[in-house]
């Protein structure tokens, strides 16, 4: 929700910490006040109730999910695809003991079987060992 989430503009943080901040894009002034609100309206947090801090916080949203499809963020891409296929070059985090429970979300023991409240269902990697299975990584 507005007042939550917290937005920076001007990416200083990101600055700081030397992490690429996506492209430099903005919503045309072509596009209406009444459309960003909608596309917000479909975001989390939804459009913000001060009008002056609308386009900035769509901006944000366009810039950020343009980062997300890996345009202007170099190394976004790979990061993803080692989410979804796990990391070979990497240790294993969960011990095959392990349960991790986080709200209605259970998994374990090790990385299988998988509990998201009343859906059961087991990885395809659940009996692999020696590398960072893709649950570790999400």
């Amino acid at each position: 929700p507005d007042g939550v989430l917290r937005m920076d503009p001007e990416a200083s943080l990101h600055r700081e910490l030397d992490l690429h901040r996506g492209p430099d894009w903005s919503w045309p002034e072509f596009v209406s006040d009444d459309a960003l609100r909608f596309v917000l309206s479909t975001l989390p947090g939804g459009a913000p109730a001060d009008a002056a801090r609308l386009r900035p916080v769509a901006d944000a949203w366009l810039r950020y999910l343009a980062m997300c499809a890996g345009i202007a963020a170099p190394g976004t891409l790979p990061e993803i695809l080692r989410g979804y296929f796990g990391d070979r070059s990497a240790p294993e985090r969960l011990a095959p003991d392990c349960v991790v429970k986080a709200g209605f979300v259970e998994i374990g023991p090790g990385v299988g079987p998988v509990k998201l409240g009343p859906i059961r269902y087991t990885n395809a990697w659940a009996e692999d060992r020696g590398y960072q299975r893709p649950v570790e990584l999400a």
